[in-house]
This record gives C-alpha cells, sequence and structure tokens, in this order.
C-alpha cells in the first residue's frame, strides 16, 4: 500500500525538440510502447512501487478510455 501521494501526467502527440539543458547535464529520451510497460511490470523487471502505480494506472486509464 502506498502512503504518499503522487501526481501523474499523460502526454500525447509528443514531439521531439532540441534540448535546453545545462552543459553537464545529459538526457537521453526513449520512447517505451506502454504494452512493454506493463509486462515488465509484471515480470518484475520495473520494481519500484511507484514507478508500477503510473505505468498500471495509466494502462488502466488507456483501456478505460
Amino acid at each position: 500500500m502506498l502512503d504518499e501521494n503522487i501526481r501523474l501526467y499523460i502526454a500525447r502527440k509528443l514531439s521531439f525538440h532540441s534540448q535546453h539543458t545545462d552543459d553537464d547535464e545529459f538526457l537521453r529520451v526513449v520512447l517505451i510502447p506502454l504494452k512493454t510497460l506493463v509486462e515488465q511490470v509484471l515480470s518484475g523487471e520495473i520494481c519500484d512501487g511507484k514507478t508500477q502505480a503510473a505505468i498500471l494506472k495509466t494502462w488502466f486509464l488507456e483501456q478505460n478510455r
């Protein structure tokens, strides 16, 4: 059971643009299909509880959309 609040944001129709990062900062953006993320949660590959909750809640919302 989670005992804290987290916010989940779902973004759609995104596009890649140049990044505005600090000189010592590097961000690597990777697109992973939601189905793959759900499979990784169920297989135990993703084990962080907050991340699991966010992925499964997103999957639930998408299934009932």
